[in-house]
């Protein structure tokens, strides 16, 4: 049975992938949101065009925009603006939890209810989350694993679209 399980979470067994069409937002560029971002362009599941993030500090908005060939905006509002054309966008929040609040007021109005939030944030209720975005789509935190299921060979289930 394990085998059976290991198998069918093994992304290299030519598994659909359901990113094609996903534009993704990074909210705090720190060292989990590069990883998760240089593991979705290492496997090759989305190109560097689908992804923007956000980082306060100009130094490393540089650093990732070079090293990736992403774009990164200073503020958070705007990252996700940038994808919201989109019909299928992934909101990740990615910042220290100190910052939630502050990141959850600049986000209020500028996530719509069609974009699916993920937050790989210590502590943070997806009721809190839900509460100040007015967003329905949550997914909630899994830090311990989130650097393995982009990075590894894992398939991530999101509200029924398997990535």
């Amino acid at each position: 049975m394990t085998d059976n399980l290991t198998h069918s979470f093994d992304t290299t067994n030519s598994i659909e992938n359901n990113l094609t069409n996903t534009q993704l937002s990074f909210i705090g560029c720190g060292v989990m949101a590069e990883a998760m971002i240089a593991g979705l362009l290492r496997k090759k599941l989305v190109d560097s065009k689908q992804i923007v993030a956000s980082h306060p500090r100009l130094n490393r908005r540089s650093e990732l925009s070079e090293k990736y060939d992403i774009r990164v905006f200073e503020h958070n509002a705007e990252a996700v603006k940038s994808v919201s054309e989109s019909k299928d966008s992934i909101i990740a929040l990615c910042v220290k939890p100190q910052r939630l609040d502050g990141v959850l007021q600049e986000l209020k109005d500028s996530v719509s209810a069609s974009q699916i939030v993920l937050s790989i944030i210590a502590g943070a209720k997806i009721e809190t989350i839900s509460g100040a975005l007015g967003n329905q789509k949550i997914v909630p935190r899994n830090a311990e694993n989130a650097f393995e299921n982009w990075r590894g060979n894992y398939r991530l289930t999101l509200y029924g679209k398997s990535f």
